[in-house]
């Protein structure tokens, strides 16, 4: 490797990270140590995955030859401030589709969880208590994925509210007054805010299902990343247009 090679920042949490193009000079940062290399000389940057907004954008100020910026996240909302500090011809890429997955299996698991009432089974078997009670079935129920407009507005009462997106999504004072009054459930992989802190109303909400954001996190989501960097640092040594490209 020489000097003259584009330099790539990677995160040292990936672990054995082989085939990389060779043609460029790779330095890895775990986010808390000193910098490996001069900021200044990184063309393409992967931050660590991590909700620490400072660690993820200590360097990007001196990146002053920052061309890429390739999130491990499917969201990119933790990088915009960051992002605001670097001219906006900078590419930025997330990692849609990497753990959609998984995402969609916790999705359905908080959902099936939360109408069999595991919880509430759960703490029964916590007090050793045999209760056999009725919970509704998810068969012939309508899933409406929820987007804008006037649909997503008015879920039905009684209607089980599960977010796996981002915490902001819902409006979690709106959310918590519905569950006190008995008119909606809720599941939630993410939260508003997060991480939750203890003491916060949503964790003793009436009928809220709540997981710490794991919906991503398997031992396949690394593998599955550092195949999606190899593909995107191949383009870029190449040349050719990256994937996953996001709008700003």
């Amino acid at each position: 490797m020489t000097a003259s090679f584009p330099q790539v920042w990677l995160t040292a949490q990936f672990g054995s990270f082989t085939d990389l193009p060779r043609d460029l000079n790779h330095a890895r940062w775990d986010g808390r140590s000193a910098f490996p290399a001069d900021p200044a000389d990184a063309e393409f940057y992967v931050p660590p995955l991590t909700q620490d907004i400072d660690i993820i954008g200590k360097p990007v100020a001196r990146m002053t030859r920052l061309r890429v910026v390739q999130a491990l996240s499917s969201g990119t909302d933790e990088l915009r401030a960051e992002l605001d500090r670097i001219p906006r011809d900078v590419t930025l890429c997330n990692a849609r589709g990497v753990p959609a997955g998984s995402t969609a299996e916790l999705a359905l698991t908080l959902i099936l969880a939360s109408l069999r009432g595991i919880p509430e089974l759960l703490h029964d078997q916590d007090r050793e208590a045999w209760r056999p009670r009725v919970f509704p079935s998810l068969y012939e129920r309508s899933v409406l994925i929820v987007g804008y407009g006037t649909v997503g507005s008015a879920p039905k009462d009684g209607a089980l509210l599960v977010n796996v997106s981002r915490g902001a999504v819902v409006d979690t004072g709106a959310l918590l007054k519905e569950a006190h009054g008995g008119r909606l459930r809720a599941a939630l992989d993410v939260t508003d805010p997060e991480p939750l802190p203890a003491g916060h109303p949503l964790w003793g909400a009436p009928g809220v299902l709540i997981t710490p954001h794991v919906g991503a996190f398997t031992p396949s989501l690394w593998p599955r990343l550092e195949e999606l960097v190899r593909r995107q640092l191949t383009r870029f040594a190449a040349g050719e247009e990256l994937d996953n490209v996001v709008a700003r």
